[in-house]
């Protein structure tokens, strides 16, 4: 690593908030900046579209458009990612924003009624 440009490195995971959504992120050992910070304004739009909709979420990671879907009154929401640290992070999202996680971990493919097989 360097130095930082600005302020103080984070050497854990820390909470961030997003459209009043909180997401724990790992800013050193998460990809990407442990968030994709360029999706902001799609997970805002996903969350004004969400109320009464069924949502799938693949590549899920940190659960960032599940999450905002559920927020945004969906009326189901599925997580589906491949890695077991990103389906660790996006429980600990879910959990964070007070909703019950529906998350999958997918190995291979998923099969037509949203179940994930390998």
């Amino acid at each position: 690593g360097g130095a930082p440009l600005w302020g103080e490195v984070v050497d854990e995971p820390t909470v961030m908030e997003e459209n009043g959504a909180k997401f724990e992120v790992d800013v050193l050992k998460g990809h990407k900046t442990g968030f994709f910070l360029d999706q902001r304004e799609h997970r805002g739009r996903i969350r004004e579209q969400a109320a009464g909709r069924e949502v799938l979420d693949l590549f899920t990671y940190t659960g960032g458009f599940a999450i905002s879907a559920a927020l945004g009154g969906a009326s189901r929401t599925v997580a589906v990612d491949q890695a077991s640290l990103a389906i660790e992070a996006c429980r600990r999202n879910f959990a964070l924003n007070g909703l019950e996680a529906a998350v999958v971990r997918s190995g291979g493919r998923l099969s037509a009624g949203g179940e994930a097989s390998n």
